[in-house]
């Protein structure tokens, strides 16, 4: 075989890996390591008391870390005594009750019967209100004005009436008497004309 002389020439031969740079250094270097031993520091843990280590747990929040179920719904044991002492303050007030329908007895007694027949008489001879009684009766249209002030006046003369113990059947019946009156006075009136015209003249 003849002999190879080396030269320093760039061969088509295996080369050695490249260098890498300190920033791909820096990121291989970020793997994590096993550990071998205790922390830093430990010693000095280890020095401290027992007793700084129980009152720095006492000073946490009793609130972290509990388990203990929150109610959302009120109990219905309080609901149900709130409505026993409504119960209760009801039966208290039926003794007011009773002075109230007294004092409203004093008011009744004390009205004024005369003042309150005049204002009657006053309503039932209202000329404006005799006109909205005659347009009803011709079937007329009344004006939103007419019709408030016809509803005003027989409210008043209704809340009159009942102060004053009337009823409107009362009246109606005394009407039909004095219409019944009047047409037995008629009765009685034909039947005198009638005797007087078949009475015979001729005896006298």
């Amino acid at each position: 075989m003849s002999r190879s002389k080396k030269s320093r020439k760039p061969s088509s031969g295996p080369t050695a890996k490249p260098k890498l740079s300190k920033k791909e250094l820096a990121n291989v270097e970020k793997r994590i390591r096993k550990t071998k031993g205790k922390q830093a520091g430990n010693r000095q843990q280890e020095a401290i008391p027992q007793k700084e280590q129980q009152q720095a747990k006492q000073n946490r929040d009793p609130r972290l870390g509990s388990k203990k179920p929150i109610v959302l719904i009120k109990e219905t044991l309080k609901v149900e005594s709130k409505q026993n002492s409504n119960k209760k303050k009801s039966a208290k007030i039926a003794t007011v009750t009773f002075v109230e329908t007294a004092t409203a007895m004093n008011v009744d007694a004390d009205i004024d019967h005369s003042a309150l027949e005049k204002e009657i008489e006053v309503i039932e001879q209202d000329q404006n209100l005799q006109a909205i009684l005659a347009k009803q009766e011709q079937n007329i249209e009344l004006s939103e004005h007419e019709v408030d002030y016809y509803n005003e006046q027989m409210e008043r003369h209704q809340e009159i009436c009942s102060l004053l113990g009337w009823d409107e059947e009362d009246d109606q019946e005394a009407e039909q008497d004095a219409v019944q009156g009047k047409l037995q006075g008629t009765k009685d009136e034909a039947d005198l004309w009638d005797k007087l015209d078949n009475s015979d003249l001729s005896q006298f």
